[in-house]
């Protein structure tokens, strides 16, 4: 599971919106989150005089959205110029191939550049040269045709430039959900994965008289030009639409297409750089980190960014059982930034650092939680882990419903309804007399969770307060050799 997400501008873009437009394109990328954090990227195409190659420029890295958005190459790719057309992102959940730059869409490939959300299952047994399966679909579409999409069998959500048409996005999905957002009065249109997002950035108050949303017809190939105006192409093309089988000999049975070619100028060996362009950059990169990110430095530990943090401490945290954690997972997803002035909190509630006036802090509303940058990540990683665990166990559901409601059904609760509830079926107990930490943070006020984290990340384990002071007396008795 993948987010894709961007903005495409009609020929009448009040370009007095810009700054509007690039503040709601980097919200889809932040709410995206919720759907992958492995990489992210942005690609924007500029439309240039008739007859001329569109110029673009791509940024991606390792990453969640949250970090990669405030790097300087984001910032420089997402500029809307007036030859702006289009911006294209994605937050990426691996399923295929490592977590790298040259993994992270979006891609530009047989002179498209297009970003990818599910799985396929024979792309990459058709296009042995690529290591992700959506790097495959964009190059076999780009290459054979948008009907080409039913020589593969799986889910996809789509959204792509042709660069010999860069007049219009092309949009397709099949079993994965897009969702569109158009404001005519501003000349603009955006979409993302899942509809909610929508919603909460581009009409908080409620849709307008210029203003339509809605969800993209499945199955259908469809487009948006210039002059704002939406095609759907009536003819259906459905990724389960021939079940043919593959053989070494590059050919499907029953079927003409030649697959024997290669992708290597498409497909660079190792990783491309992080910022990709056709066209020299405007803006100076000059800094005194490396142009092209050290290889050792992309991959992501997500046992040891998570160990610091358990299931069951989180748990605790959010006043819930380890067992409903999964089913919360969005609402972990999707935490608010505030101020240190803003809250009467003066410390994280799950390691107790002390905020200042320059902290990050992050707010669970359903958990009324406060936490700093480290516990936040530590805790999605958390997250992301159990819910990559659970999806083995999960029967296959249509692609509209949101992944986390695949999991599990999250009830409807007012904002706080968790917090000072105690979670059950905790295994936090002191190593030495067996006591429940749970029942000692309720009935012990002047004992924080905070403490007993500090505790357990001193001695490797967790022990309560008073076997702390027992074990120090026992030391300090003990005879000197």
């Amino acid at each position: 599971m993948c987010g894709i997400y961007g903005a495409f501008l009609f020929s009448n873009f009040d370009r007095t919106r810009s700054l509007k437009v690039i503040t709601q394109v980097n919200d889809l990328a932040i709410l995206n989150m919720s759907r992958g954090t492995h990489s992210t990227g942005i690609a924007r195409i500029d439309n240039v005089e008739d007859g001329q190659q569109p110029k673009f420029q791509l940024y991606k890295n390792v990453g969640s959205a949250s970090k990669v958005s405030k790097e300087k190459g984001w910032s420089i790719v997402t500029v809307i110029n007036n030859k702006t057309i289009a911006l294209i992102g994605h937050t990426r959940f691996a399923t295929h191939g490592s977590i790298s730059v040259a993994n992270a869409h979006p891609f530009y490939i047989a002179n498209l550049i297009g970003v990818h959300n599910g799985v396929s299952r024979n792309a990459i047994s058709i296009h042995k040269e690529f290591e992700v399966d959506s790097q495959a679909i964009l190059y076999h579409i780009g290459t054979n045709g948008d009907k080409s999409l039913e020589d593969l069998n799986g889910s996809a959500a789509l959204a792509f430039v042709r660069l010999e048409t860069p007049w219009k996005i092309n949009l397709y999905r099949d079993s994965n959900p897009i969702n569109v957002y158009v404001n005519f009065r501003d000349g603009y249109m955006l979409f993302s994965s899942q509809e909610n997002h929508l919603y909460s950035i581009a009409a908080p108050k409620g849709f307008q008289n210029y203003e339509i949303q809605f969800t993209l017809p499945a199955r259908r190939m469809c487009e948006f030009n210039l002059e704002g105006k939406f095609y759907v192409n009536p003819e259906m093309i459905s990724m389960w639409g021939r079940n043919n089988t593959y053989s070494d000999s590059h050919a499907w049975t029953g079927y003409s297409h030649d697959f024997g070619y290669s992708a290597e100028d498409w497909c660079p060996p190792n990783h491309t750089p992080p910022i990709q362009t056709n066209t020299s950059l405007t803006t100076s990169l000059t800094t005194n980190e490396p142009s092209v990110p050290n290889q050792e430095n992309l991959d992501i530990d997500f046992d040891n960014l998570s160990a610091a943090l358990t299931k069951d401490e989180l748990a605790y945290i959010c006043g819930i059982t380890p067992d409903e954690l999964v089913g919360y997972a969005d609402s972990i997803w999707q935490p608010q930034t505030v101020k240190a002035d803003e809250i009467s909190f003066n410390s994280c509630d799950a390691c107790g650092t002390r905020f200042t006036d320059t902290s990050e802090i992050f707010y669970l509303p359903m958990f009324q939680t406060y936490m700093c940058l480290s516990c936040m990540n530590a805790a999605q990683a958390l997250v992301l882990e159990l819910c990559s665990e659970s999806t083995s166990d999960v029967p296959v559901v249509d692609g509209d419903d949101d992944f986390f409601q695949t999991l599990s059904t999250e009830p409807d609760q007012e904002e706080g309804f968790f917090n000072n509830t105690p979670a059950t079926d905790s295994n936090m107990t002191c190593k030495f007399c067996e006591c429940s930490i749970v029942q000692l943070l309720d009935s012990d006020p002047t004992i924080t969770f905070a403490d007993i984290r500090k505790l357990k990340l001193e001695h490797g384990y967790y022990i309560c307060p008073s076997c702390v002071e027992r074990l120090a007396r026992m030391e300090s008795q003990a005879p000197t050799k």
